[in-house]
């Protein structure tokens, strides 16, 4: 069985950025340029969450994102890059 407890999944769109932390459920949608982390800092902060998984739709969408979660100590891996991901991202 999978501890989902420190486990943060983000959704990169062309407009939204998707965050969910499975331990409990909270959700939070940011605007996919990176200009409002605060607010994704807000959700990690005093967690246990040590592990990202995440997937974008844009090149580059998660430029801003990545070295914000390496700052918080939250390993990333990215779907298409460190994940195989069957699915063609363009």
């Amino acid at each position: 069985m999978v501890d989902a407890a420190d486990l943060l999944t983000i959704d990169c769109g062309n407009s939204t950025l998707d965050c969910l932390r499975h331990a409990d459920g909270a959700r939070l949608r940011l605007p996919s340029d990176g200009t409002d982390l605060s607010l994704l800092g807000g959700l990690v902060e005093g967690r246990r969450i040590r592990r990202c998984v995440a997937a974008s739709v844009v090149a580059n969408g998660l430029t801003a994102v990545l070295p914000f979660l390496a700052r918080c100590g939250i390993g990333v891996r990215v779907a298409g890059i460190d994940l195989h991901c069957p699915l063609r991202l363009d």
